[in-house]
């Protein structure tokens, strides 16, 4: 084991030293566990603690709740971010323009009721507001009504490269 090289006390493998995170803490200025190890460390952790975490959110977010406002206002006054939001909205009209489309003709029938929205996602059956998802975009009233965690699940599955 020469000078670069670090033992992960996790895995316990003998890896370069760029592969530890740094730590400011620690006497070489790494972490002891590998990268690899404390990312699937950090996973365990947020599945194990999934309760504390949502509840430390929740409380943070309504303690904070008039600071955020004053900074989406502060950033939505903000000349820049309005034509940089501003652009990549007309690129993607450009990119996608049926989407939009087929959107906004779903939208209208949902709301003058020839297109009816059910109670229940029609993927997991959970008890919702579902989200009218596309298969094609060339149909816009043939819609499959998804949760939301089910309708992003098949988005990032269909999503172009």
């Amino acid at each position: 084991m020469g000078a670069i090289d670090k033992t992960c006390t996790r895995c316990g493998e003998v890896k370069p030293f760029e592969q530890f995170h740094r730590n400011k803490g620690a006497k070489d200025g790494r972490c002891s566990r590998c990268a690899l190890c404390d990312k699937e460390y950090s996973r365990q952790w947020n599945v194990d603690h999934w309760k504390e975490r949502k509840a430390y959110r929740d409380q943070y977010h309504k303690d904070h709740r008039e600071e955020k406002a004053a900074y989406s206002a502060k950033k939505c006054e903000d000349s820049d971010f309005r034509a940089a939001r501003w652009r990549r909205t007309k690129a993607y009209y450009l990119r996608y323009p049926d989407r939009p489309k087929a959107r906004r003709r779903a939208q209208r029938a949902a709301w003058s009721g020839r297109l009816v929205r059910p109670a229940a996602c029609s993927s997991c059956g959970a008890h919702c507001k579902p989200q009218g998802h596309h298969d094609d975009y060339n149909k816009p009233l043939d819609v499959v009504w998804l949760c939301a965690r089910c309708h992003s699940a098949i988005s990032r599955q269909e999503s172009p490269t």
